[in-house]
């Protein structure tokens, strides 16, 4: 699994799904958070901040983990060597991904949005993590 490649870098097709993705993605966060709190925030909160930041996440995942494979040789290195690197991506796009829960916690948390995406970042950067693992 650690020796898996990317097959190469459609930047255009990348940037366009990511940001078509970055509208229905807000909506179903804005529905999902409203069924578990009880309170219905806006569909489309701050999408100023998260179709930027939807785009560069996707992309970001997808550059680092493209450098990776064109610059290390994994064929030579030890199953502990290859969880080191298939962990960096999700270690880098912790906060692209923090910006983008903040994103749509605003309607239950007051704070402004440049304090609330520090919050459960140790727990996001785990589950990213997995993420930039197994996708």
């Amino acid at each position: 699994m650690f020796q898996q490649t990317a097959d190469g870098l459609p930047v255009f097709a990348i940037c366009c799904a990511s940001a078509t993705e970055s509208f229905y993605r807000s909506a179903l966060n804005a529905m999902i958070n409203a069924k578990l709190t009880g309170k219905m925030g806006g569909l489309f909160p701050n999408m100023h901040v998260q179709l930027p930041m939807r785009v560069s996440y996707i992309l970001g995942f997808k550059t680092v983990r493209y450098l990776l494979d064109e610059k290390v040789d994994r064929s030579k290195m030890g199953d502990m060597q290859n969880l080191g690197l298939a962990c960096v991506p999700g270690l880098a796009m912790t906060p692209f991904s923090s910006m983008l829960e903040a994103c749509n916690a605003g309607h239950l948390n007051p704070e402004p949005l440049w304090r609330r995406w520090t919050r459960g970042i140790a727990w996001r950067s785990a589950r990213e993590v997995i993420f930039g693992i197994g996708a």
